[in-house]
């Protein structure tokens, strides 16, 4: 779901119990990239990006999610978009990658009561705590391989596996291809350790080994730090593909 701007989120809502159920009550368009069925749907309201716009945000977020993961996990999906009131998009947040760390990460720690990532679906270890298991994996991976491979590696296992949102696998399974596909035991050693128990992350000497030094939005970094060649690996933008 993208919201561009007020007042129809509610139609979203309101409509059906699913926010996809509004494509049954609103006229959608379809274009294909890279061989996957993009549907999306505006709800009532008025936003100054034309089709033409709307077309070529998707076909770019095509190539980023394409150049992820190495091909796109689905064949199609659908894309509903919520004029708001403002400009530009207003469904997420862009944090610095960095200064993320410093910010959101302690809301993904464990509190008192916790019983692991599994089994604790609070906000904070939900979104915080699975940032900070992925981040945790990456890093971990990268000091195995001699920082030659890391989580996207990982991740594009599962992909080439036929996992997807479509799919319903368990945690073994998807541990498991993640390990054959970067030939370690990273994912499920880490996995083991904080599925199905409170783990806290020792945040201050990640910050240290990787050579982040200060909360700041950007944040200031010592680049003699022990692990500076793993943070800089982790931030490097790859070129998007051509789709």
């Amino acid at each position: 779901m993208l919201l561009l701007g007020v007042g129809a989120l509610a139609y979203a809502q309101t409509t059906d119990r699913s926010m996809y159920g509004v494509f049954d009550h609103v006229a959608s368009e379809s274009l294909s990239v890279a061989g996957v069925r993009i549907q999306y749907a505006k709800t009532p309201g008025t936003i100054a990006a034309s089709s033409e716009d709307l077309n070529r945000w998707l076909t770019q977020a095509m190539a980023a999610v394409t150049t992820y993961f190495g091909r796109c996990p689905v064949s199609a999906f659908k894309r509903l978009i919520i004029p708001l009131g403002g400009k530009g998009v207003r469904s997420g947040n862009a944090f610095g990658q960095w200064h993320g760390l410093a910010e959101g990460m302690p809301h993904g720690q464990p509190k008192a009561g916790d019983r692991g990532l599994d089994n604790t679906p609070t906000w904070g270890r939900t979104y915080w705590g699975g940032t900070l298991f992925c981040l945790q994996a990456d890093i971990e991976l990268r000091r195995v391989a001699g920082n030659r491979m890391g989580f996207q590696d990982a991740l594009r296992g599962i992909v080439v596996a036929g996992d997807s949102i479509e799919q319903e696998w368990s945690m073994d399974r998807l541990m498991a291809l993640a390990d054959r596909a970067t030939g370690t035991r990273v994912m499920r050693d880490l996995y083991t350790a904080q599925g199905k128990q409170p783990v806290a992350v020792d945040l201050d000497t990640m910050r240290y080994r990787l050579g982040v030094l200060a909360n700041d939005d950007p944040p200031a970094f010592n680049h003699q730090a022990p692990e500076t060649g793993i943070r800089l690996a982790i931030g490097r933008r790859e070129r998007l593909g051509d789709i």
